[in-house]
């Protein structure tokens, strides 16, 4: 007669299969990890060129309804302002988790030669409409990823 059953399962069967269990799941939340970082880093890029397309939108706004209009760009505060005239308050452009890093506006096409020229130039001017503006605008996040948009607005 016999007293021990040969059912079951022995300690290195359960140990292997815990081992591969914890392998398919490492993968797995490797994966969801990734996945996430992912999802995350172009969430904030796009939230990045939304607030750029916003910015561009309003400039744009305010160059055709008006014949001038002001631009401040305020580099301690990182941020552009934007308004008809001196005697009304100036409206900012972003919010507080978007820094404006460069902004730059032009009469001319902003290359590398004529960049300093536009630098130099007074960080708040009037801005006329009967000549082409160009902007070069980058904006940054507080994780430091960086949106760069060049273009030009102009009435036709």
């Amino acid at each position: 007669m016999k007293i021990f059953s040969e059912k079951g399962l022995t300690l290195i069967e359960v140990l292997a299969t815990l081992t591969i269990s914890f392998i398919i799941f490492g993968s797995i939340y490797g994966v969801f990890i990734s996945v996430n970082k992912n999802y995350t880093g172009l969430t904030e890029k796009n939230n990045l060129s939304q607030e750029a397309n916003i910015i561009i939108t309003t400039i744009k706004k305010y160059y055709l309804a008006n014949s001038e209009f002001i631009l401040k760009y305020n580099e301690d505060k990182e941020t552009v302002f934007i308004g008809k005239n001196d005697s009304e308050p100036l409206i900012a452009l972003t919010d507080q988790n978007i820094k404006i890093e460069e902004f730059l506006a032009c009469k001319e096409e902003i290359t590398g030669m004529n960049k300093k020229k536009c630098e130099d130039e007074d960080k708040y001017e009037n801005i006329t409409t009967w000549e082409p503006l160009y902007l070069k605008i980058t904006l940054s996040n507080k994780k430091g990823q960086k949106y760069n948009i060049d273009t030009m607005i102009n009435k036709y």
